[in-house]
């Protein structure tokens, strides 16, 4: 069975199946090009797997602790919450925080690092639903703020088909 099929967050699951769509059969020579200032799809996916990982410390994080931060979130943060999860959006131009910026990993370490992440996303999600609840803001996001797990993963999800709209536009620039 395909791991992705096994995955209990439907969030994750299309994290997957839209990376899978819009990467197959892609050659090195389309892993690798890019316009100038922009990165190229090898990148895009490092930055979607450091994304990940960071989730996946962070959740690590809390069952450690074993209780969710107490803040509440601001204006800004709710604003981007409605924006990214609840209406599937992400905005341009925003920056990548330093620790989700592409060092130069290779296009198939970078698919692999995913489909680990993911499942390993999953299994720790359904870890902190269990201790915490599926409705309870459990997790602190550095661009939403406090949200909860599932939150969590319909950012993934947005954030995943941003980029994924990405890659196939650099796909179709070549030809």
């Amino acid at each position: 069975m395909h791991p992705t099929n096994s995955l209990h967050m439907p969030s994750l699951r299309s994290v997957q199946e839209a990376i899978d769509s819009a990467t197959a059969g892609m050659t090195e020579e389309q892993w690798s090009w890019h316009p100038a200032g922009k990165w190229c799809s090898a990148q895009i996916l490092e930055h979607l797997s450091l994304t990940f990982v960071n989730s996946i410390k962070g959740m690590n994080r809390l069952l450690a602790e074993g209780k969710p931060p107490i803040r509440k979130s601001t204006m800004k943060e709710r604003m981007a919450v409605l924006v990214t999860v609840k209406i599937g959006h992400i905005p341009g131009g925003r920056k990548a925080p330093e620790s989700v910026v592409p060092r130069g990993m290779d296009s198939r370490d970078a698919q692999a690092a995913i489909r680990e992440s993911v499942v390993k996303m999953d299994e720790l999600g359904r870890q902190c639903e269990e201790r915490f609840g599926g409705k309870e803001k459990v997790f602190v996001h550095p661009i939403l703020g406090l949200i909860s797990v599932p939150q969590l993963f319909k950012f993934h999800r947005t954030h995943t088909l941003h980029h994924m709209r990405q890659i196939r536009a650099l796909r179709q620039m070549q030809g």
